[in-house]
């Protein structure tokens, strides 16, 4: 599987200084004078999730999907696994190999399934960011991610998920002005990628008979308080339209064909609240500021004392 910065080999975690109650972390190669807040960089984006008709974004087994999809963008954007929600690191398998022992060794999902469900670091990518450093050593991003759940059925084991994700409306800081996160190394998508808007993710997530949660998971915080992921855990994950680069396959027992990858995407691309022209028009530079919509659904905030 040809994979590109958005997903690939996972990195070490990163060193951090504690001001309050509040975590500043350093990503490699950032100045010791500029700590990073990362709340503070995420302040002007958000999450927007919807789902098709039957699935309930604030419960059942669309809350950790809703978790680990927010933790893994968030992780990748401020390139510290520290900024992942309560229970990520428990719930999600490291990144392996794809080698022929992970082929024939028995697993739960296909082994190109298990490359990318943490997020790449920047100290795997140092090349890149040394010669644009001025540009990730920000880590501020703004304006808004869609999501919206395509499919999420029961498959013995647990449950498939299909999400689509719109990064159209997504910037960070680039100089006197903001840049869309489409045309920026790593996001850009794979070289043959026709709609590199858009991106479709297939999430497999472990059983969890009886899970309930103590409340409707929901609300005005932008991330949840408390770990949401328990019981259920991620049993692996393909954030990046893995089959994009293979166009001449026509599928195993291991994968869908190219072609049920490719009427999903349309699907991903119909679903998004904007065509692909008006999905153009907006993913370009701007000198004002992007605003970010609410977060939807959001999540409950801290419960009272």
């Amino acid at each position: 599987m040809i994979r590109t910065v958005f997903g690939g080999a996972a990195a070490a975690l990163l060193a951090a200084a504690l001001v309050g109650s509040v975590p500043l972390w350093r990503t490699p190669g950032q100045l010791p004078d500029t700590p990073l807040d990362w709340r503070a960089n995420l302040a002007d984006f958000q999450f927007r999730w919807t789902a098709e008709p039957g699935i309930d974004l604030a419960s059942g087994p669309a809350v950790p999907l809703r978790a680990y999809v927010e933790s893994w963008r968030v992780v990748l954007m401020e390139s510290n696994m520290g900024a992942a929600y309560p229970g990520f690191e428990a719930a999600v398998p490291e990144n392996q190999e794809l080698t022929y022992e992970n082929f024939i060794q028995p697993r739960e999902v296909p082994p190109y399934m298990l490359t990318s469900t943490r997020p790449t670091l920047d100290e795997s990518y140092g090349d890149i960011y040394r010669s644009d450093q001025q540009r990730y050593t920000s880590k501020r991003f703004y304006g808004n991610e869609l999501l919206h759940i395509q499919s999420l059925k029961k498959v013995p084991g647990g449950w498939q998920a299909y999400v689509c994700d719109g990064l159209y409306k997504m910037f960070r800081d680039d100089g006197d002005r903001y840049s869309p996160v489409t045309t920026l190394p790593g996001w850009e998508g794979q070289p043959s990628e026709p709609l590199k808007d858009i991106r479709l993710w297939h999430v497999e997530i472990s059983d969890a008979e009886g899970a309930v949660t103590a409340r409707d998971q929901e609300g005005d915080a932008s991330q949840p308080a408390q770990n949401v992921f328990t019981p259920w855990r991620i049993r692996g994950a393909d954030p990046d339209s893995g089959w994009e680069s293979h166009p001449d396959l026509a599928g195993s027992d291991h994968s869908e064909s190219f072609s049920e990858f490719g009427r999903r995407r349309q699907q991903c691309s119909d679903s998004m609240p904007d065509g692909p022209d008006a999905r153009k028009a907006k993913a370009q530079w701007t000198v004002t500021k992007p605003k970010a919509e609410k977060a939807i659904p959001g999540w409950p905030g801290l419960p009272s004392m």
